[in-house]
């Protein structure tokens, strides 16, 4: 039997990981999908976090460096991160001890404006699959804060580039 063998916990494949859920936030974001849009903004958050205990020698790739999390977080200048590190830990825990960003609520938001097509009579019309059929307008949007999760997660992953 062939099949696909991965190290599912190395550094790049948990990085690409990260990346794969970023993508998935993205297709489910323009699919307005709120549900798999939370779902994959939180797994690309976590497995960016975890990018942090995972940093390899850049010298000898196969010695794992070991970082406390929250000092890396208090010396990083990566915004990304440092949001993320409330985001994660309050999932995690339910309260965070020592915020990055005390006077704010750290939990992922969703914002939408769907705008239904609908007859003269105010039935929304459906596809044949039952979906609603909503104008080019309509969007949802994943939030930590004031910022999209998108640009958070992405800003947090340029930490983690390759070289």
């Amino acid at each position: 039997m062939n099949g696909m063998t991965m190290e599912i916990f190395s550094y790049s494949e948990l990085r690409n990981n990260a990346q794969r859920e970023i993508n998935r936030l993205q297709r489910s974001e323009t699919e307005l999908d709120k549900q798999s849009s939370i779902d994959h903004a939180l797994n690309a958050a976590f497995s960016i976090y975890h990018l942090i205990q995972w940093r390899h020698n850049e010298e000898n790739p196969h010695e794992k460096i070991i970082i406390k999390a929250h000092d890396f977080i208090q010396k990083t200048d990566n915004e990304g991160l440092q949001l993320l590190h409330d985001i994660v830990t309050k999932q995690k825990h339910v309260t965070v001890s020592q915020k990055t960003r005390p006077d704010e609520e750290n939990k992922p938001l969703v914002y939408d404006n769907i705008i239904n097509i609908t007859t003269e009579d105010g039935v929304h019309l459906t596809t044949e699959n039952d979906q609603p059929i909503v104008t080019e307008d309509s969007y949802i949007e994943v939030r930590f804060w004031d910022h999209r999760a998108m640009n958070i997660l992405n800003d947090a992953m340029s930490e983690f580039s390759t070289k």
